[in-house]
């Protein structure tokens, strides 16, 4: 196979029932030029034969230790040949168009363009779907959108493609992140480049019982982690905004049951609050 366009990395573990169509959404692509590598963890639930099922000589299946999402995106990223890469997750399912759009927003943006992003809709338990993100709600979308990425993440990863340039610059995702790694990954990203939105729910996400969003603790230590790593930036963004995420922080850990982390988050939140009420006195 000739060098592809687009490279898809799709990480995976335990997922037979859902991973199959996650497949064939990418492979289903109006844009036929690319590549699906498939990175495994280990699974043990069959996952690897329903991949094995699917007849189509641009898939790739490898197995790796299960070390996490960020693990398999970044052995993904390093096997990847093409010149850009996005990544699919094995529970959701792409609208056929999704690259194709993205690829026409990245020759319309030019070369300051790094990532270019969708809207989703995410299946909810009761049987509604809820549109993400909300413009009227997160303001500026596309262009400079560092200071919104440091508010909210507006990315999720199965929306996103990436210029391949971009890691290579920059580095992957953050493997000691257990979660919340792709937040990291475009904070980091949107200092260097431009984002660019396609205001259009290009993919669909599944709410699971045992997915990593629904992981408290997990969460908890993910976003501990963003906001030690990161705190300069988040403090000179807005005090305001770090107060409120230290405040969502200590209402994971309590329900984590961390009382001791919980206290120090408070405390966090509470400083922060007092650092962004003496800036609008002074300022």
């Amino acid at each position: 196979m000739s060098t592809p366009t687009v490279s898809v990395v799709l990480p995976t573990y335990d997922r037979c029932e859902t991973i199959g169509r996650a497949v064939r959404s990418v492979l289903e692509q109006t844009v036929e030029d690319l590549e699906l590598i498939v990175v495994d963890g280990g699974s043990t639930d069959g996952t690897e034969r329903v991949v094995g099922e699917i007849d189509d000589d641009r898939l790739r299946f490898v197995r790796e230790p299960d070390d996490g999402p960020s693990e398999a995106r970044n052995r993904g990223i390093d096997l990847a040949s093409g010149a850009y890469i996005a990544f699919q997750d094995s529970d959701d399912v792409w609208e056929p168009s999704k690259l194709e759009k993205q690829l026409d927003r990245f020759e319309a943006g030019g070369a300051d363009v790094g990532v270019v992003y969708t809207a989703f809709r995410r299946e909810l338990r009761d049987g509604t779907e809820q549109y993400v993100p909300r413009t009227d709600e997160v303001g500026r979308t596309s262009g400079d959108i560092h200071r919104q990425l440091l508010e909210m993440n507006l990315v999720t990863a199965s929306t996103a493609l990436v210029r391949r340039e971009c890691f290579r610059e920059l580095g992957g995702f953050d493997e000691t992140l257990p979660s919340m790694e792709d937040w990291e990954l475009w904070i980091r990203l949107s200092e260097e480049y431009e984002f660019a939105f396609v205001d259009e729910p290009l993919v669909r996400m599944a709410t699971l019982d045992d997915s990593l969003s629904r992981d408290v603790a997990k969460n908890a230590t993910g976003l501990r982690r963003v906001l030690r790593k990161h705190r300069r930036k988040f403090r000179d963004n807005d005090p305001e905004r770090l107060a409120r995420l230290y405040w969502r922080l200590a209402e994971l850990e309590l329900k984590a049951s961390e009382p001791a982390r919980t206290v120090r988050s408070v405390g966090r939140s509470l400083l922060a609050y007092g650092h962004s009420a003496r800036e609008k006195v002074t300022g």
